[in-house]
């Protein structure tokens, strides 16, 4: 497993969103948005609920 992809999925959470999430990591929101859902497809369930006010923890 890549670690990257956690660092992604807690980061997102800490801050409420995928979009504040890849600022505080200096990288494309589609890249830890498709980062995050890897590690989702991974582990085989959803961490994040999906929303257009940002991503909502599970």
């Amino acid at each position: 497993m890549d670690l990257r992809l956690f660092r992604y999925a807690l980061i997102s959470a800490k801050h409420g969103s995928f979009r504040r999430a890849a600022a505080v990591l200096n990288v494309q929101q589609s890249t830890v948005s498709r980062g995050v859902r890897g590690l989702e497809n991974q582990v085989g369930t959803e961490l994040f609920e999906r929303n257009h006010a940002g991503s909502g923890r599970r």
